[in-house]
């Protein structure tokens, strides 16, 4: 069989229309086709002529949400608000504006519906947001007053109190510039202006970055608490002004550091890196481990039940007494009393302690069982004696230590009791959060180490030699 070769050559193209080539005909007879071809596939889709549409005639929608009317969307979002739904509700609220065209009375509230939904569902910043485009849109008496009190709530549980402090202002002062005193400046650093509310808001930044190293201990209600407590610290001009001397001075030196290139300098970059690994390890374990505990009651409950010896308070007791040097002298003045003196008057006039004479010898405090005593320190004797004895009686006996001889009055007694959850809220949460925390932390490392393959060499640590030497 002969070998057949296979001809890939295309023909040569003949010249059209005469030796300028002229116009490829056939070829625009084609692109007409097909653009009458498309003209008829869409009047089909249209459902008929563009005379039976109408002036109407709307584009096909190009969602689900785009085929709701506007008095849909509002029925959709006053039923979701109904059953509870207020991320749907929203939603479609916002949808609805977009699509009725609500004049600005209207959307104002409809904006302050919206921030009600948000607050109730707990996303404050969100609810804030909503407030504030309400009054962006027109100020309505009928909701202005809700407006006001919505807003600060969202802030206090939010935790930003100098904001709240400028809002309130605005709000409440008949001084129309009252609500701009944060915008006075307080400080310059070249072209840069420092006003009260920076400084406010850097005193609130610091404070949030302390209470953080502490967020496995304090719940968020707590942690607002405190913040509120360390804010007042800074209420003080003088406070204030130290805070300010000593951010201009960081932001100088900072400025230093940067003219100077000290950041490129070898020491420091080991020195950023280090403290880079550190902080984000704490980011880690903030966002993955502290974010995931979540307590609940019976978790609370369940805690307290197992944990009630620790719970309990020692019998206590509210004390006084008259100091001696000798014994001799103590019991003389225990004779005097058993015959009707009055305690107070002569620990007045005798008792050797200057800090408790002048108040009848009352002793600062509880006296509590198993604790050192208040002002005299570690006795057993004393603690004896005074559980020993009848309140409103003397001790049977003197009691020596070593600030000398008592003799001892009981005023008050309370017997070891265990609280109730209630009084021990905050700590039985503080306590429970640690204890999730921790097992999370130690699972998350496990997992972490299974998943970046970390061998530990144990044996090239011999710690059970050492302990035996």
């Amino acid at each position: 069989m002969s070998e057949q070769k296979l001809d890939f050559s295309l023909p040569e193209r003949e010249p059209v229309g005469g030796a300028n080539g002229g116009q490829p005909k056939g070829l625009l007879l084609v692109i007409v086709a097909l653009l009458i071809c498309n003209l008829v596939v869409t009047f089909l889709k249209g459902g008929g002529s563009s005379a039976g549409a109408g002036a109407n005639a709307k584009p096909a929608p190009t969602g689900s949400a785009a085929a709701l009317s506007a008095e849909a969307l509002k029925d959709l979002a006053m039923r979701a608000e109904k059953q509870g739904l207020a991320d749907v509700s929203a939603g479609a609220w916002k949808e609805y504006l977009q699509a009725s065209g609500a004049a600005d009375e209207e959307s104002a509230k409809i904006w302050y519906r919206i921030g009600k939904l948000q607050q109730d569902a707990g996303e404050h910043a969100k609810a804030l947001d909503s407030y504030y485009r309400s009054e962006s849109f027109a100020e309505v008496k009928e909701i202005q007053t809700e407006i006001a009190r919505r807003t600060q709530e969202c802030l206090e549980a939010m935790g930003k109190f100098a904001a709240l402090k400028y809002d309130l202002a605005e709000r409440v002062s008949l001084d129309a510039e009252a609500g701009k005193a944060g915008e006075d400046v307080v400080a310059e650093i070249g072209a840069q202006k420092i006003t009260k509310a920076d400084l406010d808001k850097r005193i609130e930044e610091t404070i949030e970055n302390q209470l953080a190293q502490f967020a496995a201990m304090l719940p968020e209600a707590d942690r607002n608490r405190q913040k509120e407590q360390m804010l007042k610290r800074f209420a003080p001009a003088s406070q204030r002004l130290q805070f300010l001397q000593q951010m201009i001075g960081e932001e100088v030196l900072y400025r230093r550091a940067r003219e100077t290139e000290l950041p490129e300098d070898a020491a420091v970059r080991d020195l950023l890196r280090d403290s880079e690994r550190r902080l984000l390890a704490q980011q880690v374990i903030a966002r993955e481990v502290t974010g995931a505990v979540n307590l609940t009651g019976t978790d609370l409950v369940n805690h307290y039940k197992a944990n009630l010896e620790q719970y309990k308070e020692p019998r206590r007791a509210k004390v006084s007494h008259i100091l001696f040097k000798d014994e001799d002298a103590a019991k003389a003045v225990k004779a005097k009393l058993a015959d009707g003196k009055k305690f107070a008057d002569m620990a007045k006039e005798l008792s050797l302690d200057e800090a408790t004479k002048a108040k009848g010898g009352e002793l600062p405090g509880e006296v509590t069982d198993g604790r050192p005593v208040p002002g005299v320190g570690v006795s057993a004797d004393f603690l004896k004696a005074v559980f020993s004895t009848e309140v409103g009686k003397v001790a049977a006996a003197v009691v020596k230590t070593d600030k000398g001889w008592h003799v001892i009055l009981v005023r008050e007694r309370a017997p070891e009791r265990t609280p109730q959850l209630d009084e021990l809220q905050s700590r039985v949460s503080q306590e429970l959060r640690r204890i999730k925390e921790q097992e999370l932390q130690e699972q998350l490392l496990e997992k972490l180490k299974n998943e970046y393959n970390v061998v530990i060499h144990t044996k090239q640590f011999p710690v059970e030699e050492e302990s035996k030497k």
